[in-house]
């Protein structure tokens, strides 16, 4: 056993003590062959003692996951790689988080229990292993095998990156017909759910709230892929019902500056900010549960998403698609 500079072996009854500097907090760590590290912190006045319980447990005894959430295992991506896990261990919290590729080479590096970040990988087959490990040193690690396909000339031109959107979402897009385009393709999450020849997109996707990756695919007739992607928000609803948007109304045309009135409340929670997006970019920002603003907007149609956050980190979202004639 040590603490800041002092040490201490059992009396035989399992008690130890340590005569150390003088510290507010010492950080005390019980070792023993074959058992995990145990440190802790205890507060102590200089010419006083103070105690504490510590145990240990079998080294290696400790069990634990790695969950990987995105690339999923087996799936086709594009650069840059969108990774996210999150680790768990029995023996206390994950405290820090590593991406190696399989040849060992450190990719990300991380405190915390999880990963959220984007690496630029080359084309082809790739094998990633996320790992982690606790305070007392027990590691857990997972591998994830996904292939990065090459991102050519397909354009999504609905829904837009970051977009708050409501179901069933509009999706548009097209792939260069000088590519030979034979057949499109759209992935929701990694799933296929709609597929049809030629080079164009257009349809509408019933999806659950919350975030979602959509990803448009072109397929030429030599088996080449052209990919692009945007992550999106979809609304349970056009109007949220804990969002009551006062001005505009769903539909109306309006002249510029366009009058935004609305208001957020949520039983048992508090408002902390409401937002306003217009055509997927923030344009305003305020806080509390109320907003009155104007926004100077082009002439021709736009789609706006009114947002309320909550000091849970809650959001809830109505949208408003309006036209703007002058």
């Amino acid at each position: 056993m040590k603490a800041n500079g002092g040490s201490g072996v059992s009396n035989g009854s399992g008690y130890y003590q340590i005569t150390a500097a003088p510290s507010p907090t010492q950080t005390v760590t019980t070792t023993g062959s074959g058992w995990a590290a145990d440190p802790q912190t205890v507060t102590v006045n200089a010419g006083y003692t103070a105690q504490l319980n510590t145990f240990l447990v079998p080294s290696g005894s400790a069990t634990g996951s790695m969950t990987v959430s995105s690339p999923a295992e087996g799936s086709n991506v594009i650069s840059p790689v969108q990774i996210k896990a999150a680790g768990l261990s029995s023996d206390g919290p994950i405290t820090t988080m590593e991406v190696y590729t399989v040849a060992g080479t450190l990719l990300y590096k991380t405190s915390g229990s999880g990963v959220s970040t984007s690496l630029s990988l080359p084309l082809g087959g790739q094998e990633l292993i996320i790992q982690g490990s606790d305070a007392h040193g027990n590691w857990f690690k997972t591998p994830v095998n996904f292939v990065v396909q090459q991102n050519g000339s397909a354009t999504l031109t609905s829904p837009l990156n970051g977009g708050f959107v409501a179901s069933p979402v509009t999706i548009t897009g097209e792939a260069d017909p000088a590519k030979g385009i034979t057949s499109m393709q759209v992935y929701e999450d990694n799933n296929l759910v709609y597929n049809t020849s030629g080079s164009q997109v257009n349809t509408s996707i019933a999806m659950t709230a919350g975030t979602h990756n959509i990803l448009l695919q072109g397929k030429d007739a030599a088996g080449n892929v052209f990919k692009s992607n945007a992550e999106i928000t979809v609304s349970s609803t056009v109007s949220a019902p804990e969002v009551t948007a006062a001005s505009p109304t769903q539909g109306a045309a309006v002249s510029s500056p366009v009058s935004v009135i609305a208001s957020a409340a949520v039983p048992g929670k508090t408002i902390a900010a409401m937002q306003i997006y217009e055509d997927n970019k923030l344009v305003y920002q305020v806080a509390g549960s109320e907003l009155n603003t104007s926004l100077s907007m082009s002439a021709g149609s736009h789609a706006l998403a009114i947002k309320a956050w909550d000091t849970s980190d809650g959001n809830y979202i109505t949208l408003r698609t309006i036209t703007v004639t002058n």
